[in-house]
């Protein structure tokens, strides 16, 4: 019986958490696209996976397939050279990459033959809808063949594609944290201090919105408004008071206050 041949790009996803999730949710909208996604166990996460995108998934790293174009890995940083050992491509062009912002190249070892790193400057969150057509991809490969590789990954993704060094590409995680994480804990504290109610902090969305706009014409330092920038000491100190008794906010406050004093003072020098 003639059995018609699988001529589809050949995935094999490695994880089950947020990055995981989005690639996955992405890839399995790609017709062209055969994807296998593995964990070490069996997992709630994993199970969602095959539910919402009806694909193929397996608990168990023993058993990687070997036959795979392209071996992604979203798992956490610690674990990312341990796993990477269990992969045993039979195809020589087989691309092995990690997706971590911070986890040099080096940690995928030398037994595959094209290795690279392709981290998607993005924050994750599983549910929220990713629009890749608008995320970077940053690509890092010790030569040409595995950059080549990787940008053809990379163009499943996303149009807008760049390549970096490990020392650009930590930079800009750390950039990625301070913007991302930092602020978004800053909106959990504006939350408390709110009462914890959804319609108080809604009120703020307007303004969050202004103060991310504003940077497609000016650069931060021009942006910045507030008492700090005033060297306003009267409302900054009803502020403090106000704050009294969460004393790591206290702290946050005075610190982010001469933060901005520092900034402007440079600036204005500039």
């Amino acid at each position: 019986m003639y059995t018609k041949p699988d001529n589809r790009i050949k995935v094999a996803l490695i994880g089950c958490g947020n990055v995981a999730w989005h690639i996955c949710a992405h890839l399995c909208r790609q017709k062209k696209i055969r994807l296998h996604v593995y964990n070490h166990r069996h997992s709630p996460s994993l199970e969602s996976l095959r539910h919402e995108f009806n694909c193929q998934v397996f608990p168990d790293l023993g058993h990687i397939e070997t036959d795979a174009d392209y071996y992604i890995l979203a798992v956490s940083d610690s674990k990312i050279s341990e796993t990477a050992r269990k992969i045993k491509p039979h195809k020589v062009n087989a691309l092995l990459v990690h997706t971590s912002g911070s986890v040099d190249l080096d940690s995928l070892g030398e037994r595959v033959h094209a290795t690279a790193v392709l981290y998607p400057l993005q924050s994750f969150t599983r549910l929220n809808h990713t629009n890749w057509n608008e995320v970077p991809v940053i690509l890092e490969a010790d030569n040409k063949t595995s950059l080549n590789a990787a940008k053809t990954l990379a163009a499943l993704f996303s149009k807008h594609i760049f390549s970096a060094s490990h020392k650009e590409r930590l930079h800009l995680h750390l950039a990625a944290v301070l913007v991302n994480n930092f602020t978004n804990a800053l909106f959990e504290a504006d939350y408390n201090v709110l009462g914890n109610k959804k319609k108080n902090f809604t009120l703020l969305m307007p303004l969050i919105a202004n103060t991310v706009s504003k940077l497609d014409t000016m650069i931060p330092a021009q942006a910045q408004t507030g008492p700090a920038k005033r060297n306003d000491r009267n409302v900054i100190k009803k502020h403090l008071k106000m704050l009294k008794d969460d004393k790591d906010l206290s702290k946050i406050y005075v610190m982010m206050s001469e933060l901005i004093k520092t900034q402007q003072t440079k600036h204005a020098k500039l």
